[in-house]
């Protein structure tokens, strides 16, 4: 669960720290940087290696051995092929958004306009578009990898052992715990972005050749990512619940489906709010992702307990309304700075104040008693009656009449 963050560690210490010191020059600046990248991934599988020996596994070169394990890896890989199709909706989206920003922007000291059978249809886009939207998808992917990725990557060993055991209510159980930790801490993560994504953007970004029109350009984009942070934490845990339960299909059918949403809602946000519709968009298309495999969820395996999600969302809405006035009072009082230093300054102090608001508010509300705290022995890794890839399962899988 703590894989994702190792990727972040690794690029920022080569932004920082080893390309400075090593080169100045951009281009080889950029080539430490990618390099970063690949030793993260090395990394990450060391971390994976280690905690697996530590369970009493090991990997052979024994031929034999591999050729008794062949079948099921196929089918292990088969499996996973359409789980991770469905997981990967949102980076698939924020692929599309790329190329979109690309493609329909003014390019930089070119025409105003593109012709389309003989039409004259201006660019809805300004030159830069593209890294304006790839400084925003930083910042939401950032909870997204710290938060949701690990939450679902908890969870899913729980859900796929409840299921081969036809444990309905331990299910249910742990499904809604995961839903109740996406609401406290996915929903005020996204709302911390939308109130604090100019302060963000202008302490970040804004220096060396981003101006304050980049800055604000950039800000709008975080806040629209902003709006689907929940959605897209709440994915990971729905995604990985049919998986548990050995339905592969209806994630990827559901995700098709929100891509060609995503896709059309481009075609039209674009034009009335420039890169940042990509983002709105990005953001409403989850959404609708996960309300549909909520109800697809809900309506073919167990009735949840609505009364439940229903308490714990009405008291965080509750605590993440006290924090945004904070946060928004805080930032009103603050004078404005022309410094970097100032300006993260500021981004400091109104983050620090909106998490000890929402800490306060959620205490208060009982929100941090909710906050399950998942088995991690030895028993909750145990791979029985084929949990291991998600093939075995006593829960009739979605769209079963059982």
């Amino acid at each position: 669960a703590t894989a994702p963050v190792v990727l972040n560690v690794c690029w920022l210490l080569a932004i920082g720290l080893l390309a400075p010191l090593t080169s100045s020059d951009p281009r080889t600046q950029v080539f430490l940087l990618a390099g970063s990248i690949v030793v993260s991934g090395a990394v990450q599988w060391g971390m994976q290696w280690a905690a697996l020996r530590r369970y009493g596994f090991r990997f052979t070169l024994d031929w034999l051995a591999w050729r008794a394990s062949r079948d099921a890896l196929v089918t292990m890989g088969r499996d996973m092929a359409p789980m991770l199709l469905g997981l990967a909706i949102v980076q698939i989206n924020g692929l599309v958004d790329g190329l979109m920003a690309l493609l329909l922007a003014q390019p930089r000291g070119g025409p105003a306009s593109f012709a389309i059978f003989g039409h004259a249809i201006p660019y809805p886009m300004q030159s830069g578009a593209a890294s304006a939207l790839y400084l925003g998808e930083r910042l939401y992917q950032f909870p997204l990898g710290v938060f949701g990725v690990a939450l679902g990557t908890v969870i899913y060993p729980l859900l796929a052992r409840h299921a081969a055991g036809g444990q309905r209510a331990a299910f249910r159980e742990d499904l809604v715990s995961g839903l109740k930790l996406v609401l406290v801490i996915g929903f005020p993560a996204g709302v911390g972005l939308v109130v604090l994504a100019g302060p963000i953007a202008d302490g970040l970004f804004r220096y060396g050749n981003v101006t304050a029109d980049h800055a604000a350009r950039a800000a709008r984009i975080v806040a629209g990512y902003g709006i689907g942070v929940w959605a897209y934490c709440a994915m990971q845990v729905l995604v990985r619940a049919y998986y548990a339960l050995g339905d592969r299909r209806t994630p990827v059918r559901v995700g098709m489906a929100a891509l060609g949403l995503n896709l059309a809602l481009n075609c039209t946000l674009i034009w009335p709010f420039a890169e940042a519709g990509l983002a709105v968009a990005t953001a409403i298309s989850a959404t609708v992702q996960v309300i549909a495999l909520f109800w697809l969820l809900q309506r073919h395996i167990v009735t949840l307990a609505w009364h439940a999600l229903a308490d714990t969302t009405w008291r965080v809405l509750l605590a993440t309304a006290a924090m945004a006035c904070t946060v928004l009072a805080i930032l009103a009082c603050l004078p404005a700075s022309q410094t970097v230093a100032g300006r993260l300054a500021h981004l400091a102090i109104a983050t620090i104040v909106g998490l000890v608001g929402y800490a306060v508010c959620a205490t208060s509300l009982g929100l941090l008693k909710l906050l399950p705290a998942f088995p991690r022995d030895r028993a909750s890794l145990e791979l029985v009656d084929g949990q291991g890839d998600g093939a075995t399962t006593n829960i009739p899988p979605p769209g079963s009449d059982t």
